[in-house]
């Protein structure tokens, strides 16, 4: 299914005393979200401090989707620096069924338009079934 048009909203990863995330409130909150009027919902952008998160967090966060009523309106943010950890949030997200993402070229490097454009190309030729927004 496409990206469709219309407002996404930023969702927030709210975390436990622990500093863990809290997969469901996170889930909860996002469904509140395109119930109040949004058309989707990207979750783990910035403001859902997707560079904070670890992976095997984002991952079981991922996989508690798969059967959401509303997985076709979630976005996934990857939120990583590495090529690698990028396409492997991806493909563990295309497994559960969601094949929608945000992506940031990397943080904190100095690059240009062919660095960034070689990023970009890297993603798409492992994970061509993927729809991307680029961040």
């Amino acid at each position: 299914m496409a990206i469709k048009n219309g407002v996404y909203a930023a969702s927030i990863s709210i975390l436990n005393k622990d500093l863990s995330l809290d997969i469901e409130s996170t889930i909860t909150h996002s469904e509140k979200l395109i119930s109040e009027g949004c058309n989707g919902v990207v979750i783990f952008g910035s403001t859902g401090q997707a560079q904070l998160i670890s992976a095997s967090e984002k991952k079981k966060l991922i996989e508690r989707l798969k059967d959401n009523k509303l997985k076709e309106d979630f976005l996934i943010g990857t939120g990583e620096n590495s090529l690698k950890q990028n396409i492997d949030i991806m493909k563990h997200s295309i497994n559960n069924g969601i094949n929608r993402f945000l992506i940031m070229p990397p943080a904190y490097y100095k690059y240009g338009d062919e660095e960034a454009y070689s990023f970009f190309s890297k993603i798409i030729q492992q994970v061509p079934e993927s729809e991307i927004i680029l961040y």
